[in-house]
């Protein structure tokens, strides 16, 4: 069977784009895993937002709360993920890949003034001080059901992908000039279907796999290369 690849959002999200945050919100309750400041782990939830900070700006609360607060402030009564970043809104970029009525999309929005690479030194010792700006955030949704060994499948592949994306580019740690593997304060979500065909394996050997890979290489990539672009 055919397998499709779009440059769009898939069909069960609407997008919202400011210049200060992106809101996804899903057509009806879906599971999720995420490393989101607010409301990570296993969730379920109808909305993720991607709030714009300024990267000069000091930070005199919990992240989470802020993220709380604009929640409330756009009338977000469902369970949101709640992601930052410094990275401009202008960063954005979203592929979905079809395998019939199944898809895998991925949203991206990426800076790279923090990029690192896994086992680089550390900048501190715990984690409350100023971080350098730069955030790569990812949100990967399909209408599959999947098992919860799946979603933590997904969640490897998707950091895979990222890092095969960001070595196709020759994405460079501004720490040790090794090879990038992302960046320091990186999020990443995988969102899925509770009601979607149930799926196992979202691995390398199937095709779901595939999809999922080829949505965040190509999201990213994407945004990478204008981010570049708007550089020169």
């Amino acid at each position: 069977m055919h397998r499709n690849i779009e440059e769009s959002v898939n069909p069960a999200c609407r997008l919202r784009q400011t210049e200060k945050y992106i809101l996804l919100t899903f057509n009806a309750s879906m599971h999720a895993i995420s490393s989101c400041v607010l409301n990570g782990g296993q969730q379920n939830i109808r909305h993720v937002l991607n709030l714009k900070v300024v990267d000069d700006d000091t930070i005199v609360e919990d992240p989470a709360v802020t993220l709380s607060t604009i929640c409330a402030g756009l009338g977000l009564t469902e369970k949101c993920l709640g992601m930052m970043t410094a990275a401009s809104m202008t960063t954005l970029r979203y592929q979905t890949c079809w395998f019939g009525e199944l898809y895998f999309s991925a949203i991206v929005t990426a800076g790279l003034e923090n990029a690192r690479r896994a086992g680089d030194p550390a900048d501190m010792i715990v984690s409350d001080g100023v971080l350098p700006a730069g955030t790569i955030n990812l949100v990967v949704s399909t209408n599959a059901s999947l098992a919860p060994a799946a979603m933590m499948e997904a969640l490897m592949i998707a950091t895979e992908a990222k890092v095969a994306a960001l070595e196709a580019l020759n994405v460079r740690s501004t720490k040790t000039a090794a090879i990038a593997t992302g960046t320091g304060t990186d999020a990443i979500a995988i969102v899925s279907d509770p009601n979607g065909a149930p799926l196992r394996y979202v691995g390398k050997h199937v095709v779901a796999g595939e999809m999922l890979a080829q949505a965040v290489i190509g999201a990213l990539t994407a945004s990478l290369e204008n981010k570049r672009r708007s550089h020169m």
